[in-house]
């Protein structure tokens, strides 16, 4: 590999993650991490970094010292996905300056490699949160829904401030523009969102419409659903009353709550007088009797410093999904998501560039936490240049409770 080349690499690779920061929508609002453990030799699909998750005390009154030890809460992310895309080259078209070669070939891989990272992400980020406001199956009309998802957050310590977003679907943003067009707001921002087409900053988030984002299709159902046994503790839940062997009877990202089972302030621990939701973390079968192990998040802790519910459901507490017992079985529900930028994290880790190609150069930046990989090498057989864009990284639920679903 010539230094030329190694130069005119690292210029399209470069040229690649620019454009890659401009065209990624959700990625660029959320966590993102960058190892640079790998940044000489690069790596493949499949290593294993640690994040850190803050640690949370539970503090003491009175002037008797105790003491917390600090417990490293290591949350393991795979790096498993490698996203690509490869356009061929003829002899004509290698000719191309910078800024036609950015336009031509460049921009429309980013466009590809961007939307599939973005899907990614929405898809995790649903799926991991269990707190919700709004009805399955109807869109949300009025702005009180949008205002709820925030005071959700909120309630489980969430800081306030520009950190906070919300991505939905064309179908909610349209309703959202429609409803704030009747308010009294401040002229300048209802300029912008009639000459933009988008929300902006409302409600203490600052809005994005994404098509990627997920409806989601609540499990089969069936029965009258009930916990098998009082007491129960941790991130699995024995249930009965489910109709005898149905496939899906949950499906992973459905919300579950259990009767008496209330959500504790996360600082005070104080009981919030509502129902803890949690979601389901797999897809669901009922056996030949109508049991079935539920895995659920957050984990039913009733003491300590990650308390999270003021109680352990009692035997044959019921079972309520999206708030009823079996109303939407099925249905399919369009999401949205309120969030602050750390409940999810992306990252990326550095790709082996091998030898003996025409060309090949990593681009990352520490700034952004973003790390890409262009290659060209000649395929003899079809006499063709074959250039390959390629974002090797992972995505991590980190803090569900930083975030809220609106479902519709």
């Amino acid at each position: 590999m010539s230094a030329n080349s190694t130069q005119n690499s690292s210029l399209i690779s470069n040229e690649f993650l620019r454009r890659l920061k401009n065209t990624l929508g959700f990625t660029m609002s959320v966590n993102r991490q960058y190892d640079t453990l790998f940044q000489n030799q690069g790596t493949k699909p499949g290593v294993t970094i640690n994040l850190r998750r803050p640690p949370r005390f539970a503090g003491r009154r009175g002037q008797e010292a105790k003491p917390e030890g600090i417990v490293d809460q290591l949350v393991p992310l795979t790096i498993t996905t490698q996203y690509g895309q490869d356009v061929s080259i003829s002899s004509q078209e290698e000719a191309l300056n910078l800024q036609d070669y950015g336009e031509q070939v460049v921009q429309p891989a980013v466009e590809i490699i961007s939307n599939m990272i973005d899907a990614d992400g929405l898809e995790l980020a649903y799926k991991g949160v269990p707190q919700y406001v709004g009805i399955p199956g109807t869109t949300p009309t009025t702005n009180l829904t949008y205002i709820s998802a925030g005071n959700r957050m909120s309630d489980e310590g969430t800081p306030t401030g520009p950190s906070r977003y919300a991505v939905v679907n064309p179908t909610f943003e349209g309703q959202l523009l429609n409803t704030q067009a009747t308010q009294f707001n401040n002229q300048q921002d209802i300029s912008e969102q009639n000459r933009n087409g988008s929300m902006g900053r409302a409600f203490g988030l600052k809005f994005a419409m994404d098509q990627n984002v997920y409806p989601h299709t609540v499990g089969a159902l069936g029965g009258t659903p009930l916990v098998a046994s009082g007491g129960q503790t941790g991130s699995s839940l024995l249930t009965d009353g489910w109709s005898n062997s149905v496939t899906g009877v949950l499906k992973e990202g459905d919300i579950i709550t259990l009767a008496a089972v209330n959500g504790v302030n996360p600082i005070s621990k104080v009981n919030q007088g509502r129902l803890r939701e949690f979601t389901v973390t797999a897809d669901v079968d009922s056996d030949g009797s109508g049991l079935a192990t539920v895995p659920i998040y957050p984990p039913i802790t009733t003491t300590g410093a990650r308390q999270t519910v003021s109680a352990s459901p009692a035997d044959n507490a019921v079972i309520l999904i999206f708030g009823h017992a079996s109303t939407y079985a099925s249905v399919v529900t369009p999401q949205a998501i309120a969030y602050h930028k750390d409940f999810i994290t992306f990252a990326t880790v550095d790709l082996y560039v091998p030898r003996g190609v025409e060309m090949g150069a990593r681009g990352a930046s520490k700034e952004i936490n973003l790390s890409c990989r262009h290659i060209r090498f000649y395929d003899g057989r079809k006499d063709q240049l074959i250039d390959r864009f390629d974002v090797l990284g992972g995505w991590k639920v980190l803090r569900p409770e930083m975030a809220c679903r609106i479902v519709g």
